[in-house]
């Protein structure tokens, strides 16, 4: 596993669309999972997209070739 340049980075789940490799792990905290709404940029500083949560995690992310995992936060 690698990260680019050895750091975690964040991105909106939509990156997995160029991910043809499969390098990429969408992992979520158990709270964002669990909120009713996913919030995220259209890639623009102005845009911005609000999305069903459940769609994200049992449609989207799958035919994408991408199962999230669910980790629990520290906080």
């Amino acid at each position: 596993m690698f990260f680019i340049s050895d750091i975690y980075t964040a991105a909106t789940v939509f990156g997995v669309l160029l991910d043809n490799e499969k390098k990429v792990k969408v992992i979520f905290e158990r709270k964002v999972v669990s909120q009713k709404w996913y919030g995220c940029s259209d890639g623009t500083t102005t845009g911005y997209l609000k999305i069903d949560m459940e769609l994200i995690v049992e449609r989207f992310l799958p035919a994408a070739g991408h199962i999230p995992g669910i980790i629990r936060g520290t906080w």
